[in-house]
């Protein structure tokens, strides 16, 4: 997928696009198991790109670029635009989903434990690993959508704060792609969006031309069938499905 000097991929044309895709590996590892910012990076932006194939957001001859504030450079037929990659997560509940993974894997992570704007101590992660029982309060009404909003709008503001800064490049459009690995569970689809379109009530708040959210509560059976992918902008909001080409290559296997 990527050569010495850092091009990801090229494209004539959408087919030409999913083709190459296909043969990109975007498994992403174990927190224990070698994971690194470039593994996420990658099933991001190459989820994004088999959703938006058959959209006007892409145009031809396209290719995509390798590099750092951004992440990468997306060039359609002349425009560019800019790409940058976060997940809104805690630290606590990454530190600690590795902990289980390497200490006892398989050990049922209680979510609810880790609310936002608060802080566990190792001591307390060693605790909840040796626990035997459920020990949180869970969720009740739309506490778990409402937590969920609190964790992409951080990811939202901080990046919002970066892409202001001198040394962060700008370009035609800036996208903000957003992998979701929030400590939230049980989530009612439907509830979602009226979240997500209350974080930001007036859009001229929103920086990035274009927020991509990939999160695999977008992925299962609802009233938004098959959609993976939330897009938010200035203009409004929209579900949009993937195009999913290594699924369609591991069941021709």
């Amino acid at each position: 997928m990527k050569d010495g000097n850092d091009n990801y991929l090229s494209a004539n044309g959408a087919d030409d696009l999913l083709k190459s895709l296909a043969c990109v590996d975007i498994s992403v590892p174990g927190r224990t198991k070698g994971r690194t910012t470039e593994h996420t990076e990658r099933y991001s932006i190459c989820r994004l790109l088999s959703t938006l194939v058959h959209t006007e957001h892409l145009s031809y001859p396209l290719s995509l670029v390798k590099r750092e504030r951004p992440d990468f450079l997306l060039t359609c037929n002349g425009r560019e635009i800019g790409v940058e990659v976060t997940e809104a997560t805690s630290k606590d509940y990454s530190s600690y989903q590795a902990l289980v993974e390497h200490k006892r894997p398989g050990h049922f992570i209680e979510s609810a434990i880790f609310r936002h704007g608060k802080t566990l101590s190792n001591d307390r992660k060693k605790e909840l690993l040796n626990a035997e029982k459920l020990i949180s309060c869970g969720w009740a009404g739309d506490g778990a959508e409402r937590e969920w909003s609190l964790f992409i709008k951080d990811a939202i503001e901080k990046k919002q704060v970066k892409l202001q800064e001198d040394s962060f490049s700008k370009f035609d459009q800036n996208w903000l792609v957003i992998y979701d690995n929030s400590p939230t569970s049980f989530l009612n689809q439907e509830l979602l969006i009226p979240y997500i379109k209350a974080l930001f009530p007036t859009r001229d708040l929103l920086c990035f031309d274009m927020i991509f959210i990939q999160s695999s509560w977008f992925e299962g059976e609802s009233a938004v069938s098959e959609a993976k992918i939330f897009a938010l902008s200035l203009a409004g909001e929209e579900y949009l499905s993937i195009e999913d080409v290594w699924k369609k290559k591991s069941a021709q296997k």
